[in-house]
């Protein structure tokens, strides 16, 4: 007589994280999607994400398919509950940097059971964040009552142009989305009547 201990099922969490948009410009929005999959025989129960932000990374808001997430200061956590053989859930956390620089994000999975695949419990984006070209004003010039000028900034990234006459109160003249050179025109027919003409861009933060 032949005796064979079975073998217990197990969970297996498979957790993987992507990053978008990459690069992306301080300031602007840098959302992950976050992915978690029971891969073993038998129901998960118990499962929870946990994401601590890198420094410079700023929590914006966070969504989950399935149970709930939230965050207290840089850590992202969502209680998953139970996820059945196969079955699986979306956390979205979408973030702000402050800081250009590579930022490295890891994201980790975890259950009450005993999980024997370590490896894929865990999983990393790495991000290129960039700090925009200062934007400029040049050629500047009076033409038939009205003012033109040339914006230079950042390749793709839209700017407000605003105008005041005394530093305090701006008025919005034109939206200028910058194209491969970076270089677009502006014009401000509105200055009849006004001693002096002061002008601010504004980058517009999708």
């Amino acid at each position: 007589i032949t005796t064979v201990n079975p073998v217990t099922s197990v969970a297996d969490l498979d957790v993987a994280i992507s990053d978008a948009p990459d690069p992306v410009f301080v300031g602007n929005a840098l959302v992950y999607t976050i992915t978690v999959t029971n891969r073993g025989q038998i129901d998960a129960v118990g499962v929870t994400v946990s994401d601590t932000l890198p420094a410079g990374l700023a929590y914006v808001s966070s969504t989950a398919s399935a149970g709930s997430v939230g965050a207290n200061n840089s850590l992202v956590t969502a209680n998953i509950g139970s996820l059945t053989p196969g079955g699986g859930a979306v956390i979205t956390v979408r973030t702000a940097p402050s800081l250009g620089g590579v930022y490295t994000n890891t994201v980790t999975a975890a259950g009450s059971q005993a999980d024997l695949n370590s490896v894929n419990n865990s999983a990393t984006a790495t991000t290129l964040v960039n700090i925009p070209q200062l934007a400029q004003f040049a050629d500047v010039a009076v033409t038939n009552n009205q003012i033109e000028a040339t914006l230079i900034g950042e390749a793709g990234i839209t700017y407000i142009v605003f105008s005041s006459t005394d530093l305090t109160t701006w008025t919005p003249v034109s939206t200028n989305l910058q194209g491969v050179t970076g270089v677009s025109k502006f014009v401000d027919p509105n200055i009849s009547g006004n001693s002096q003409r002061f002008y601010r861009a504004v980058r517009q933060i999708p």
